[in-house]
């Protein structure tokens, strides 16, 4: 089971907390979740953050965080700190 989550325009300071509350309310003990990316435009170190927060989590209960549809914008970023990775 799976439960997406589409992302859009720029994820920053400005606007971490929703995001994060976005994601916790998607998250699920029993579910992977997927994140489309594909209309993301910028994410800075909160929202990575937040999407560690959320990996470690999945992790526990034996799922994954899967980022989809990642464009060039923000590819660099989220290599870098290993979230591009299973």
């Amino acid at each position: 089971m799976a439960v997406t989550l589409s992302l859009r325009g720029e994820i920053d300071l400005a606007n971490a907390e929703e995001f994060r509350q976005e994601v916790e309310g998607a998250l699920r003990d029993d579910a992977d979740l997927m994140v489309d990316c594909s209309e993301l435009t910028f994410i800075d170190s909160m929202g990575i953050g937040v999407l560690w927060r959320a990996r470690a989590r999945l992790s526990a209960t034996g799922h994954r965080v899967y980022l989809l549809k990642v464009n060039d914008k923000v590819r660099p970023a989220l290599d870098a700190v290993g979230l591009l990775n299973p």
